[in-house]
């Protein structure tokens, strides 16, 4: 009986025993196996984590790069915008409306922020070098004569300088036989670069601006003026109508010019670069 029970616990010491070996065995292949896969998978890892690396400082180093060629581009191409002209340049419109401040709302939220500065021709015969790059944009006739066509060319032309890139824009008086001489005469020295509001204003004006015509306004577009509802009472500055027109008009002779063309390539491709982090 003795013997049998010793048997027993023989059995079960050995059986226990060989529990103990199978769970160390096991645990020495399981942590061999998992040797094996943190072998395997580390260095994959690693190299995952050092591809994102290289791929976070390419991408930098591209957004740098286009960030700089926009900034280069708006310092070369559009570095501000001089707005030369009497009181229609710095009038406004009855309601609130600025010419200046118009054109400049629709430069920065389409091409980039651009600085302005006002200089007004009665008082300041020259644009100052600091200024000297800027887009001379020329608005003038109330207080400048317009008998004299040559004379209004040679004003014109000191504020535009040595810049190629410029905007003359006609006087808002007159009617199309009393202004045909001046008109002509800034055509044929700016080409394109004129652009004739009264003419556009006294046939496209109100359609455009989906605005009635009155009987009062077709009695001026019929002798080529500009309508009075485009008009202050003084029938010389623009009223708010017209001087959203104006700049609406100058922004998109601007951009047929192709003046904001380096600027707005440069732009887009840091937008680009801008949306792939998105």
């Amino acid at each position: 009986m003795k013997n049998g029970k010793n048997a027993i616990a023989i059995a079960l010491c050995i059986i226990f025993a060989a529990s103990i070996v199978g769970t160390y065995i096991y645990e020495r292949r399981h942590q061999a196996e998992m040797m094996e896969v943190y072998a395997r998978v580390i260095p994959e890892q690693e190299k995952l984590r050092q591809q994102r690396e290289r791929e976070k400082e390419e991408y930098e180093a591209r957004r740098e790069e286009a960030r700089l060629n926009y900034i280069n581009a708006v310092e070369e191409y559009l570095p501000g915008m001089a707005f030369c002209g009497d009181s229609l340049m710095s009038d406004t419109g009855g309601g609130g409306m600025d010419f200046r401040s118009t054109v400049n709302s629709l430069v920065r939220s389409n091409i980039c922020n651009s600085p302005t500065v006002y200089i007004n021709i009665t008082n300041t015969p020259n644009v100052d070098d600091k200024y000297s790059k800027y887009i001379p944009i020329i608005f003038m006739g109330a207080e400048t004569d317009l008998s004299d066509a040559a004379a209004y060319k040679d004003l014109a032309s000191r504020y535009i300088g040595a810049n190629e890139r410029y905007l003359v824009v006609g006087p808002t008086t007159g009617n199309r036989e009393g202004m045909s001489f001046l008109e002509y005469t800034l055509s044929s020295e700016f080409g394109d670069k004129f652009l004739n509001i009264r003419e556009y204003m006294s046939t496209e004006g109100l359609p455009s601006l989906e605005l009635e015509i009155t009987q009062e306004d077709q009695a001026a577009i019929d002798e080529g003026r500009i309508p009075p509802s485009l008009l202050k009472s003084d029938g010389l500055h623009l009223n708010d109508n017209g001087t959203r027109l104006l700049a609406y008009l100058t922004y998109d002779r601007m951009e047929q010019l192709g003046y904001f063309n380096e600027v707005a390539a440069a732009k887009e491709v840091f937008d680009d670069v801008e949306g792939i982090n998105e």
